[in-house]
């Protein structure tokens, strides 16, 4: 049985949120030099990192453990992808905005909003689409 908080906002198992912090983390070794890529990207900054980090503690308890990138655009992503009609994408950046695009069978949502310590309503409205899209 896994472990989880009492504090509401840490319902994800807190084994999971570490793991994600760390894998995070991580990325300033491989991505935080101007060109990390060969290609131009920009340097992920560690103030990208630490706010990525923060975000992980208000992922909900209900979603599977999300596919983690540095962007060239020096942002973290959150990849979720359920099939090819399912998926989500939550990105933060040296902007300190929360932007996210899904995908809900066939119904497209996107937007992008000022990181103010809480999930955006409209970014947890996608995470419930995605609960939904795990259990069926």
């Amino acid at each position: 049985m896994e472990s989880y908080c009492t504090d509401t906002t840490s319902e994800y198992p807190n084994e999971e949120r570490t793991s994600l912090k760390r894998e995070v983390h991580s990325l300033l070794e491989d991505a935080g030099t101007e060109d990390w890529d060969g290609e131009g990207a920009l340097a992920l900054a560690p103030e990208t990192v630490d706010l990525a980090q923060k975000l992980i503690d208000e992922f909900p308890p209900h979603i599977d453990r999300p596919d983690v990138n540095a962007t060239p655009h020096g942002e973290v992503d959150f990849d979720w992808v359920i099939d090819r009609n399912v998926m989500l994408t939550v990105s933060v950046g040296p902007s300190k905005e929360i932007a996210f695009a899904g995908l809900f069978q066939g119904t497209r949502l996107n937007g992008c909003e000022t990181w103010n310590g809480t999930l955006p309503q409209f970014v947890n409205y996608c995470f419930d689409r995605l609960r939904e899209a795990q259990n069926l």
